[in-house]
This record gives C-alpha cells, sequence and structure tokens, in this order.
C-alpha cells in the first residue's frame, strides 16, 4: 500500500491589521491635519460614534453610496 499523503500545510494567517489612530471631527475638518494620516481619506480616522453623527449613516451604510456621491457629502462635510 502506498503511504498516505501529507497533508497540505496550513495556510498562513491573515496579516493583522493595525487600527487607525482616531481623531475627532474638529482635528480632520482643518489644516494642519494630523501628522502621517491619508489626507485624502480623513473620514476613516473618526470613531465609528463620531462617523454616524457627521454622516448620518455607519460606514457601511455610507460604503453602499455611490463614490461621486460620497465624494460630495464629504466635500459638505469638510473631509474632502
Amino acid at each position: 500500500a502506498a503511504p498516505p499523503a501529507a497533508a497540505a500545510p496550513p495556510p498562513p494567517p491573515p496579516a493583522v491589521q493595525q487600527p487607525l489612530p482616531v481623531f475627532s471631527y474638529a482635528q480632520l475638518s482643518s489644516a494642519p491635519f494630523p501628522a502621517g494620516i491619508d489626507i485624502t481619506q480623513r473620514e476613516k480616522y473618526l470613531s465609528d460614534e463620531e462617523f454616524a453623527v457627521v454622516f448620518g449613516a455607519t460606514r457601511d451604510q455610507f460604503a453602499l453610496i455611490p463614490k461621486w456621491k460620497q465624494q460630495k457629502i464629504k466635500r459638505d462635510k469638510g473631509l474632502f
């Protein structure tokens, strides 16, 4: 009888993504902006609670809005 086939090695664990630092809407809506942030995606640095207050939607709900409309909303909120 043939020896049993070796089991495939387990897949590598997913890369652990470091959580983004959190800044207030006031810090993100006017220069000078916090050092080291992506100023084209400032909304990602809001807390979930403040995001919901500023945008009137959860992050998941906001993600479903067409990109052009997201950009308009971010521009209206001073985050674009």
